[in-house]
């Protein structure tokens, strides 16, 4: 999910506050619109503030609307698309890894990261003398094994992801995963 900030007061459409000063302030609290998101829920956007949502925010912004009907600003941008069509609004996560005997050093939670379980996994063991252990939606019985310098793969369709945890067995190997995430829309 990325974050966004509203920007209703800005040079080119007038700034209505006056500070103590006189002059114009960067936030006005006079500047407030309710907008239809993606689900065509209305959010209220109120000058100055920051939310998170999906990336249909990025199509109000300077880059694509010009600096004249802006009123969206992108503070934090998690690298995921936005379409029309549901099922494309998907992004990539991923990383590299150094694992320990222990699951609690390695956890990747995609739900309360990415807001969404992933919906395809590989992980791949880096290492060529190594095996790896792995653990699915923090069941103990649902766990699967990697040998020196192989890959698992979960397509989409094969299960949904939430939590993975790593480890293993002796020493500590380097690994690394690729999974994807469809994008939650929250308005």
């Amino acid at each position: 999910m990325s974050i966004f900030k509203v920007k209703l007061n800005n040079t080119l459409q007038g700034r209505l506050d006056l500070g103590d000063t006189g002059s114009p302030s960067l936030i006005s609290i006079q500047r407030q619109i309710y907008v239809a998101g993606p689900n065509h829920t209305y959010r209220l956007l109120k000058d100055g503030e920051t939310f998170v949502d999906c990336n249909y925010w990025k199509k109000f912004t300077s880059e694509v609307v010009g600096d004249e009907y802006a009123f969206i600003e992108v503070y934090s941008d998690d690298g995921s698309i936005y379409s029309d069509a549901p099922a494309e609004n998907i992004f990539s996560v991923g990383g590299t890894e150094t694992l320990t005997t222990d699951y609690a050093d390695t956890v990747v939670d995609f739900v309360t990261d990415h807001s969404g379980p992933a919906r395809f996994l590989m992980v791949q063991n880096l290492d060529e003398s190594i095996n790896i252990i792995g653990e699915l939606n923090g069941d103990n019985n649902v766990t699967f094994s990697v040998g020196p310098g192989e890959s698992m793969m979960f397509n989409q369709g094969d299960l949904v992801i939430t939590i993975l945890r790593l480890k293993s067995a002796s020493g500590t190997p380097n690994i690394s995963y690729i999974a994807s995430v469809r994008s939650v829309f929250n308005s």
